[in-house]
């Protein structure tokens, strides 16, 4: 397989051997792309390995280096152009290593994390590094029990209360401005109502009609041209007519009794076959004519007749014209038909009839996502079509590929967000985890660390939210009882809070709002902050 955009200009090679077409001459690469140098080589370095570690750098990071982390690699500001000779911000350079999205401990179950210096200061290097300047202890440490407590205590009506729900604000917003920061550098638009992704639809769908209507004026071209050297070019159709003449060949399958039917129907049409089934002379626009017939007429029962009557054509063209004059126009038609036409993911994008193409096989809004949810390979096949598009086609082909990787993006948010007021970071490590393979295909092994850091500060920032606790149900209820008891008194006030109505009367009776509220001062709450430095 040539190098390159190994698609539009490798004619040959595996493609070649599929089809059982030769690799072609200079002139039938530059017919088909213009200049094979316009289009940037493919990189093959395997991406980092992304197996159960939690930092996005290296690992381990000692303790007193927590504070000190060195920043990850980010991508080129022009991610569409990158520099060559740093594959890191190649995008699909780590295909090869799909990279792995680790999962925080399932909800619900909480684990009191043992002492590990390593290890917290690998949490607090991952979120430093998504920009928090301070976070709390039991995220460090990793100590679910503790993140729990803190989540319920977040919730108390008092100074202590409000600086961890400002804590949990300000972790979420780090997560959240991450997040933003990854879609910008994707390149692509924003949104997932319907106007978006019908935009975002159309602009990927661009380079691919380009590309279609870019290989068909290129085959009518070649067409046209071979035609002019091939007329009135007498051609002898010794090696067809022995073909023909071997009837048990045909007559052995009912597709095969269809075809010669068919095939001398049409030669006597043509005028090349008489009534007797003798083939006379024809011209080489003839024989090329007819084999265009025997390629609609293919099908897997007849495969095997069919690559023989060509080539016996191909044979008595060779050998009266001294050549194939339409050997460059069949190679393009051949490179159309694997590009666009035969993999099911691409033609199906692409397929569309009536006014304007209007009647869709897959409606413009839903390009976004039914390209995303291709199979690994029916996926590759469309970035490796886009990455290869002729030098002109280059523009909207980085278009197409930066609203691809934004849709991907889109998509974890949206996972993000499906939990109310809270990160789901369990939806978004099983979304990226299931897009894993298809993520390496178009984002570079830099901007997969990114995304990488974003889900592991998630899995550090979790906390279970499932339960507020009763203490703090209390607490608050103590609070507002305590309000009506300068009116009602301690039982009245008891009476007016309802089901937890008597425990809030005793505490407003008692020492226990007094003992709630100094178990978390401001400054009790302050020492469960830790400063990222």
């Amino acid at each position: 397989m040539l190098e390159g955009a190994p698609y539009i200009l490798g004619l040959g090679g595996e493609m070649g051997a599929a089809r059982g077409v030769v690799n072609p001459g200079k002139a039938a690469q530059d017919a088909v792309t213009g200049a094979a140098t316009s289009v940037g080589r493919r990189l093959t370095q395997p991406a980092p390995a992304f197996a159960g570690e939690l930092p996005p750098t290296q690992a381990p990071v000692p303790e007193a280096a927590a504070t000190a982390a060195a920043p990850v690699k980010t991508a080129s500001p022009n991610r569409n152009v990158p520099p060559a000779t740093d594959p890191d911000n190649v995008p699909g350079s780590g295909a090869a290593t799909p990279p792995k999205f680790e999962a925080a401990t399932p909800a619900g179950v909480a684990v009191e994390a043992p002492a590990d210096p390593a290890a917290e200061a690998q949490r607090a290097a991952t979120l430093q590094q998504i920009g928090l300047q301070e976070a709390r202890e039991s995220a460090i440490t990793g100590d679910k029990k503790a993140a729990e407590g803190d989540y319920q205590q977040s919730k108390l009506d008092n100074e202590g209360g409000k600086v961890l729900s400002d804590t949990f604000a300000n972790e979420r917003a780090a997560l959240d401005n991450h997040a933003d920061k990854l879609v910008a550098e994707a390149g692509g638009s924003t949104g997932l109502d319907e106007t978006s992704l019908h935009n975002r639809g159309s602009t990927i769908l661009q380079p691919l009609n380009d590309l279609s209507d870019h290989l068909d004026a290129k085959i009518k071209d070649l067409y046209s041209q071979a035609d002019a050297k091939a007329q009135g070019l007498p051609l002898e159709l010794s090696n067809t007519s022995k073909v023909l003449a071997n009837r048990p060949e045909f007559i052995g399958t009912t597709e095969g009794q269809q075809l010669l039917r068919g095939a001398s129907a049409y030669l006597r049409q043509a005028g090349v076959m008489d009534d007797a089934g003798t083939l006379g002379s024809a011209t080489v626009q003839q024989a090329e004519r007819f084999k265009q017939y025997l390629n609609n007429q293919w099908s897997p029962r007849t495969s095997r007749l069919i690559r023989t009557m060509k080539d016996a054509i191909d044979d008595d063209v060779t050998q009266s014209a001294g050549g194939d004059v339409y050997q460059e126009a069949r190679q393009t038609r051949a490179l159309r038909a694997h590009l666009l036409d035969d993999p099911q993911g691409v033609a199906s994008l692409l397929e569309s009839s009536g006014p304007e193409g209007i009647n869709r096989q897959v409606k413009v809004e839903r390009v976004p996502d039914a390209v995303a949810r291709m199979p690994v390979d029916q996926f590759s096949h469309v970035i490796d079509t886009l990455n290869g598009v002729p030098a002109e086609l280059r523009p909207q082909a980085n278009a197409a590929l930066s609203e691809i990787r934004t849709q991907f993006l889109l998509r974890m948010l949206e996972q993000a967000q499906k939990l109310k007021g809270s990160w789901n970071n369990r939806g978004v490590s099983q979304y990226l985890n299931n897009s894993s393979a298809k993520l390496a295909k178009v984002f570079s092994p830099a901007e997969l660390r990114q995304i990488k850091l974003l889900n592991d500060a998630g899995n550090v920032l979790d906390v279970d939210r499932s339960y507020p606790g009763a203490a703090v149900q209390g607490h608050n209820l103590a609070a507002r009882g305590a309000m009506l008891a300068l009116e009602h008194g301690a039982v009245a006030a008891g009476s007016h809070l309802g089901p937890l109505g008597a425990m809030a009367g005793k505490i407003v009776g008692g020492a226990g709002a007094n003992a709630i509220n100094s178990s978390l001062s401001k400054s009790a709450a302050r020492k469960r902050i830790r400063k990222l430095k």
